[in-house]
């Protein structure tokens, strides 16, 4: 088996949000798979690195848009459940 990256956040448990695999990473942050313990169910939580905001307009631009996201119901928009601080990262918890 190959060796888990240096930037994985598997087997961590943040909230009641518990990882457990890895979806992906690209330019702006990492995806993984969880569980919410609490409800039991399965999400994903796709976290953003502070610094990849570029300034504080970028970090509320964030913000607006994951509140615009969460208020739609639609088959073809994912529904936003929650988001996350993590120290100086954010995360956006979804279905």
């Amino acid at each position: 088996p190959q060796p888990e990256p240096a930037w994985t956040r598997l087997g961590q448990t943040i909230g009641r949000f518990h990882i457990t695999g890895i979806l992906g990473r690209g330019g702006i942050g990492e995806v993984y798979e969880a569980v919410d313990v609490e409800l039991e169910r399965k999400v994903a939580i796709k976290f953003l690195a502070s610094g990849r905001f570029g300034s504080t307009g970028g970090l509320e631009r964030f913000q607006r848009e994951a509140r615009a996201a969460s208020a739609l119901n639609h088959p073809g928009v994912v529904t936003i459940y929650e988001i996350l601080r993590v120290g100086a990262d954010m995360a956006i918890v979804m279905e």
